[in-house]
């Protein structure tokens, strides 16, 4: 009984450390794609922020040149509604730099462009997709 609790802790520890912090795409797709998981957690970010309904956050994932701004968060939302559009990865359209990847929803279009910032590590969505 006493090995028990450190077992499960040990455990718990093991799957959080191995645990991929995406929820936006499964793990074999994460493994399958590797080189898209700055988009997956940019598309993941973005989401939560919009279902957390911070704005702020939410405006953070766009980049300065739409000039996406604080009124633009209702329809935002909005667009979210039903929840994030599932993402099919395999469908992601790379730039030839690799700079720029617009995402594709799984059975429909494409949902939005991602362009990385290389000044920060980041990726901004490039479109007003909810529009």
């Amino acid at each position: 009984m006493k090995a028990t609790l450190p077992t499960l802790l040990a455990m718990s520890l093991l799957l959080t450390a191995c645990s991929s912090g995406i929820t936006v795409a499964d793990k074999e797709t994460i493994s399958e794609f590797p080189e898209q998981k700055p988009v997956m957690l940019a598309w993941q970010g973005l989401t939560e922020a919009v279902a957390a309904k911070d704005c702020e956050t939410v405006l953070t994932y766009f980049r300065v040149t739409l000039k996406v701004e604080g009124e633009s968060c209702p329809d935002i939302y909005a667009y979210f509604d039903d929840g994030a559009p599932a993402v099919d990865w395999s469908r992601t359209d790379w730039s030839t730099s690799n700079g720029k990847a617009k995402i594709y929803a799984v059975d429909g279009g494409s949902i939005t462009s991602f362009i990385h910032n290389e000044a920060d590590d980041s990726w901004k969505s490039d479109e007003k997709f909810w529009e």
